[in-house]
C-alpha cells in the first residue's frame, strides 16, 4: 500500500490509516504495519492538536501486541498528549523502554507528583545526565537524591550554576543536598571530597554545629596522625574555634594537637597566635602529649628545660605493617594494630612506658614498664 510506505502527511491520512486498522479484514501482520506507522506520526507531531476521536483510537490501543519501538513511540505519544497518568502505568509495566530526553523531565516530576518517588528520581536522573533536566525536577533531585558522593555533587554544582544564571532554584534545597553530601563524605574518608562538600555546604549557609564538628574532627585528624597537607581556609577555621573557647579544656584535645602542630612548622606567628599558643601548650604538657615537633615551639615560647633535652623519634604508620624504633644499639619491630600516626620514643637511658601517639612517662613504676614493653614485643 503505497500510502502507508509514504507514511502520514495529514489528519485525512491518520484517519484514513486508522479506519484501515480497525477493519478485520486485513491480516494481523500488515495491521501491525500500519498501527507502527500511526504511532510514528503521532511521536513526530509534537506540538499539533489532535482531535478527540483521533486521541480515543489512541488511548485505545491494543498496546500488549506491540513490539519495542512500537511500544516506545506510544509512551511518547502519550507524554506529548499529556495524559501522565497512563504513561506512568504503561511505563510501570515497560520500564525498560527509552523516553525522549526533552519529555523525560515533565515526566519524572509528573511520576513523583503521582506517587511513584522511586521512578521520579530515576527518571529525573536520567535528564539529568541527558542535560535536559528543567529547574522543577532539578529542586527534586537536590531535595531526594541519595546516590554516590559524585553523583551528588555533580547534582549540587549543576544547582548552584543554574540558581546563578536564573535565580529559580530554590536555597534550601542546595543547603539540603549540600548538608547530606559533606555527611556522606565524612564517613568515607576521602579527604579531599569532604573538603570540597564543606566548602559548598559553608557556601549555601551551612552551620550545623554537629557537622562543623565532625569536620574539624576529620581535617584536624589528617593534619596531626596522618601529616597531610594543610588547606589554608580550614586551618584558620580551626584556629578560630580553638580561640573562641573561653576555656580550653572544652576542646576536643585534636584541635589542640593539631593547630600546634601547624604552630611548629611556621617561621613566625602573629601576637594573637602566639597568645593561644601560650594557652593550649600548657594543657598539652600536663597530659603528656610531648612530640619531636613540641621543641620547634621553642621559637615562639618558653619551654621547661626537661622538654627540650627529651629525644624523640616520630614515624608514620599503616595497619599491620611494621615499624622499627631504635633501642639501645639494636632496633626491635612494633607491629601497629591500628592506622595510627605518630609513634614516640625516648632515649632508652631512660626505660619507661611506650604508648603510640604520647611521650615516655618515667613516672611508672618498673614492673608495670616491663610488663607493658612485654605485651609490645
Amino acid at each position: 500500500m503505497s500510502l502507508e510506505g509514504a507514511g502520514i502527511k495529514s489528519e485525512e491520512d491518520l484517519e484514513f490509516m486508522e479506519n484501515v486498522f480497525r477493519n478485520p479484514g486485513f491480516s494481523t501482520a500488515f495491521r501491525m504495519e500500519v498501527l507502527s506507522t500511526i504511532l510514528s506520526y503521532h511521536r513526530r507531531q509534537k506540538n499539533s492538536i489532535f482531535h478527540e476521536e483521533n486521541l480515543q483510537f489512541l488511548y485505545r490501543l491494543p498496546v500488549k501486541a506491540m513490539n519495542r519501538k512500537e511500544k516506545e513511540d506510544y509512551l511518547a505519544a502519550l507524554l506529548l498528549r499529556g495524559k501522565m497518568d497512563m504513561a506512568l502505568s504503561f511505563y510501570k509495566e515497560n520500564l525498560y523502554l527509552k523516553i525522549d530526553k526533552e519529555l523525560l523531565s515533565d515526566f519524572a516530576y509528573a511520576a513523583y507528583s503521582l506517587g511513584e518517588p522511586e521512578i521520579a528520581l530515576s527518571l529525573a536522573y536520567a535528564a539529568f545526565r541527558e542535560h535536559a533536566v528543567q529547574d522543577k525536577t532539578l529542586g527534586l533531585l537536590l531535595e531526594e537524591w541519595n546516590g554516590s558522593g559524585a553523583e551528588m555533587y555533580s547534582i549540587l554544582k549543576r544547582g548552584e550554576k543554574r540558581r546563578e544564571e536564573k535565580g529559580e532554584i530554590d536555597s534550601s534545597r542546595l543547603l539540603n543536598m549540600a548538608e547530606r553530601l559533606l555527611a556522606q563524605c565524612l564517613f568515607t574518608e576521602k579527604r579531599r571530597e569532604t573538603e570540597e562538600a564543606f566548602s559548598l555546604y559553608r557556601r549555601f549557609s551551612g552551620n550545623d554545629a554537629t557537622l562543623l564538628k565532625a569536620f574539624l574532627t576529620a581535617y584536624a585528624s589528617s593534619i596531626f596522625l596522618y601529616q597531610r597537607r594543610e588547606t589554608a581556609e580550614f586551618t584558620a577555621l580551626l584556629y578560630e574555634v580553638v580561640r573562641g573557647e573561653s576555656y580550653k579544656e572544652r576542646v576536643p584535645l585534636i584541635y589542640l594537637l593539631a593547630l600546634s602542630y601547624s604552630f611548629s612548622k611556621r617561621e613566625s606567628l602573629s601576637e594573637d597566635e602566639t597568645e593561644l599558643l601560650k594557652s593550649i601548650l600548657p594543657l598539652l604538657l600536663e597530659k603528656n602529649y610531648i612530640f619531636a615537633y613540641t621543641r620547634d615551639l621553642a621559637k615562639f615560647v618558653s619551654l621547661p628545660k626537661e622538654i627540650m633535652e627529651k629525644q624523640s623519634w616520630n614515624t608514620m604508620g599503616r595497619q599491620r605493617k611494621n615499624l622499627i624504633f631504635p633501642y639501645g644499639q639494636r632496633a626491635k619491630r612494633i607491629s601497629t594494630e591500628k592506622n595510627c600516626s605518630i609513634a614516640i620514643m625516648e632515649s632508652i637511658r631512660h626505660p619507661s612506658c611506650f604508648s603510640p601517639g604520647k611521650a615516655w612517662s618515667t613516672a611508672l613504676p618498673w614492673e608495670r614498664k616491663r610488663s607493658f614493653f612485654m605485651n609490645l614485643f
